[in-house]
């Protein structure tokens, strides 16, 4: 039943690591680390086309290819990289990264002004978080129980219009 339920998380994040092992993949299949270096630099170039996008999920697929063991040990890859490109991907990194519990990318998310696509991970831990951490239930007088409002607010701030406000 559970399976049934959460279908579409599964395929949500198999999705994710095909795109992601698909992008280191078109960068080490390369015959050369010049060739290597282009593909490498358009992905850096995708990934800055998706942040400007908000479009945090599939920034977020891009990033993890990028960041893929394989490809940090491309060392003679990343001479090729233009200079300006490997400053962005690094300012992406930063922006990505998963310490302090994404709180770059939460930053980034809270100020966006519009419509953004968000890495859904992050929410989903988030509600899960306040799921397992409160009872499941109501007092006698119908009130939610205590992190209910919590849960409504981490909904609340994946909804919003195209102006950045919650719906």
């Amino acid at each position: 039943e559970l399976r049934a339920r959460t279908a579409n998380l599964s395929r949500s994040a198999g999705w994710f690591n095909i795109v992601s092992q698909w992008v280191a993949t078109q960068i080490i299949v390369q015959e050369n680390p010049k060739k290597q270096a282009a593909v490498w630099t358009r992905f850096i170039k995708i990934a800055r086309r998706l942040f400007v996008l908000n479009n945090f999920n599939s920034l977020m697929q891009v990033m993890s290819g990028l960041s893929n063991v394989a490809i940090a040990r491309l060392k003679k890859t990343k001479k090729y990289i233009p200079a300006k490109e490997r400053e962005y991907m690094a300012e992406l990194e930063r922006i990505c990264e998963a310490t302090q519990g994404f709180k770059k990318y939460r930053k980034v998310l809270k100020n966006i002004h519009g419509p953004a696509i968000p890495y859904l991970a992050v929410h989903l831990r988030d509600l899960q978080y306040v799921k397992d951490g409160n009872p499941d239930f109501v007092d006698s007088a119908g009130r939610a129980a205590p992190g209910a409002d919590l849960v409504v607010e981490g909904a609340a701030g994946l909804a919003r219009d195209g102006e950045g406000r919650e719906k």
